[in-house]
């Protein structure tokens, strides 16, 4: 997962900076990869739990069983993404921790925008030969949002809600 998260970084920044690679950051881009160090073990867990105990019934029950479950764990991996990489930037795991629940109404929405339909496709349309270079796939894109998200400064979020909200 840290080739992943890296690629991600990489690819963020790159937009971020209008492909400008003088004020590309690689001491982030291992910072986030660190994390995937973390996440790796962390999906796997996770997912051998769904085989043994969720994934099973009718094709429909499971997706449904799956798109609640992602609801319900892409916080914790949200939030370990957000403070891992915050502890790392030499930040306290008391604002690692207020960092993300500042930043969680926007990581919520990209986590339902990502995860429930991506999951859909997944085990609906996918055959399972191909389902791991799916998944990878959708890791990459839902990292290349969360380090966006990371990485915005705090007024550019509050600018971000107040233009979306006054509409």
């Amino acid at each position: 997962m840290c080739l992943i998260y890296g690629a991600a970084d990489c690819f963020s920044q790159y937009v971020e900076n209008s492909g400008n690679f003088e004020q590309f950051d690689w001491h982030r881009t291992l910072r986030v990869s660190a994390v995937g160090l973390v996440h790796g073990p962390m999906a796997h867990k996770y997912y051998g739990w769904l085989d043994r105990a969720i994934i099973k019934g009718s094709e429909g029950k499971i997706i449904a069983k799956k798109v609640f479950i992602d609801l319900i764990c892409s916080p914790i991996f949200a939030v370990t993404f957000i403070a891992g990489v915050a502890i790392l930037e030499g930040s306290s795991a008391l604002n690692a921790v207020n960092e993300y629940r500042r930043k969680f109404w926007s990581i919520f929405a990209v986590d339902c925008i990502v995860w429930p339909p991506g999951q859909t496709i997944n085990f609906w349309l996918i055959p399972s030969q191909f389902r791991v270079f799916f998944v990878s796939s959708m890791i990459f894109v839902y990292t290349c949002c969360l380090t966006y998200i990371k990485h915005q400064k705090e007024e550019q979020i509050k600018h971000g809600i107040e233009k979306d909200t006054v509409k």
